[in-house]
């Protein structure tokens, strides 16, 4: 199964000011390309606090996967959003074992740090905007690995911003 983690930063690398933030200063061409690719997976991941800012405007037709370390006290409701607190690892398992063909990863900052230092993430899409926050979340927090990406696109969008896509290699 193929993860894709897709996420809005700053160009000093800040997915948001504090935990609590919707993201709203991004670009309407990112806007535009986020909703684009959720209609491409089947599976969006998130965490809670991700979920929790957001869940008014998910739409039905594909899984929602709420990352929790409080998962067995949500209501889950099969199908459409699940909440689970397990590895990364196990639940791309667990998915690919229900037939599910690729999955984004949508964040915040633990759910990337926990996709990408599992080595769970396939191909990366990042949306730099041109703001500066200079304190706030990070991509990945607490993510102490050096990871080599391959770089493969970068496309200028709407609004001054700049989609770049990378892929992961896998090791030999």
């Amino acid at each position: 199964m193929k993860v894709v983690l897709v996420c809005a930063v700053t160009i000093d690398g800040k997915i948001a000011r504090h935990s609590q933030e919707r993201v709203t200063w991004n670009s309407e061409g990112d806007k535009r390309f986020f909703a684009k690719e959720v209609k491409r997976h089947p599976v969006v991941i998130m965490g809670r606090k991700t979920y929790e800012a957001h869940r008014e405007v998910l739409r039905g037709g594909r899984l929602y996967v709420v990352l929790s370390r409080r998962a067995h006290m949500q209501n889950s409701r099969k199908g459409h959003i699940e909440w689970y607190s397990g590895s990364a690892r196990e639940l791309v398992s667990s998915l690919s074992g229900r037939g599910f063909s690729s999955a984004m990863v949508a964040g915040g900052s633990e759910v990337n740090r926990l996709f990408l230092a599992e080595g769970c993430v396939d191909e990366l899409y990042i949306t730099v905007e041109p703001r500066i926050f200079g304190e706030g979340i990070p991509l990945a927090a607490g993510f102490g690995v050096d990871m080599p990406l391959r770089f493969v696109s970068g496309t200028p969008l709407a609004g001054g911003s700049m989609l770049l896509h990378f892929i992961v290699p896998k090791e030999k």
